[in-house]
């Protein structure tokens, strides 16, 4: 049986489409704003089941000694920036500034003591024609601390299902990995649980809420440790000052902010070579809205970007989510 690209990229690297898809994720992880990523096997864990069973191996957290780098690590309090509102934008993603990608749709609501992020993406144009794909993402996060409780996505990618449960716990971060073939496909289901014992880490949301708060000043150097799906790295948002960016036709005055992304071994903490993005840089609205209005990424295929299109503040009851998502395992029957 051959299996397929999906299934093993549970538990590898995966395909040329997942290595595409782990670069875009990169670059809107620049932003705050997902698209997809395969379940990667980084090299720390082992599926943690067999295939079409779901009885979760118990993982054990030895205690390792702190690297030199994480004395680096951004304080964890938000900034004086002032907080953010509910809000609503839609980004454009294109290859080599000719070819449309994609879109993401980001909503911004507040429900009690927390921010509700919700995104939906999709493949679009020429890219759809090669690779029908749509996803969703749902982020819970504490309007004060800026700390992550937990994100849930679900991608589909032509009948096959990959989903995603992350919790952060005080002390470490559990994530689940679950994929599902495509009907009357004979894979089996896969699933896979793992444990990063470095509580200080953010999701896509509170990344991007995190940064905004902060003076972002020429010559601030941020760093922070982002988890944007089962795969935890260093990022490090080096600020270069204001310029006048047109985006789609409008003038916008923004802040320069170049990054740069390192891998983290979830067991060691050790850092490596992130060598599928060469450089990558957005540019952050200097107005109350303070996110990015454009980002772009040379990578190991080319040039990606990702463009604002349209942005609003929601007010009154369209600001205000109706529930907060819940975790949800995805362990299977068995």
């Amino acid at each position: 049986m051959v299996e397929s690209p999906v299934a093993h990229s549970l538990i590898s690297e995966g395909t040329g489409f997942a290595k595409v898809r782990l670069v875009l994720v990169m670059v809107l992880l620049i932003s705050g704003v997902g698209v997809s990523l395969r379940a990667q096997n980084d090299g720390s864990a082992t599926p943690s089941v067999k295939s079409g069973t779901s009885v979760p191996v118990k993982v054990k957290v030895s205690a390792v000694p702190p690297p030199d780098w994480i004395k680096e690590i951004s304080p964890s309090l938000p900034g004086p920036f002032g907080a953010m509102k509910p809000c609503s934008v839609l980004y454009k993603l294109s290859w080599n500034n000719t070819v449309g990608a994609g879109e993401v749709t980001v909503n911004l609501l507040e429900n009690g003591a927390f921010w509700v992020g919700t995104s939906s993406a999709a493949s679009t144009g020429f890219a759809r024609a090669r690779w029908t794909y749509e996803c969703t993402l749902a982020s819970v996060v504490d309007r004060a601390s800026l700390r992550t409780d937990h994100f849930g996505h679900v991608e589909i990618d032509g009948g096959e299902q990959t989903d995603f449960q992350v919790e952060f716990r005080k002390d470490r971060l559990v994530t689940e990995a679950r994929y599902l073939p495509k009907p009357g496909k004979k894979d089996k289901p896969l699933y896979s649980r793992r444990i990063f014992a470095y509580p200080q880490t953010d999701d896509l949301l509170s990344a991007i809420l995190y940064v905004r708060s902060q003076k972002l000043e020429k010559g601030d150097r941020i760093k922070r440790v982002v988890q944007p799906f089962n795969v935890p790295y260093l990022v490090t948002y080096i600020v270069k000052g204001p310029e006048k960016r047109d985006v789609q036709g409008k003038d916008f005055s923004t802040i320069k902010v170049d990054v740069e992304i390192q891998k983290v071994d979830r067991r060691t903490l050790a850092l490596a070579a992130y060598d599928k993005m060469t450089s990558a840089t957005l540019w952050v609205s200097d107005d109350e809205f303070r996110l990015p209005v454009e980002i772009h990424a040379d990578i190991f295929i080319g040039f990606v970007s990702a463009r604002l299109v349209e942005r609003k503040f929601l007010e009154g009851p369209a600001g205000v989510a109706d529930s907060v998502p819940e975790l949800q395992s995805l362990a299977l029957p068995p």
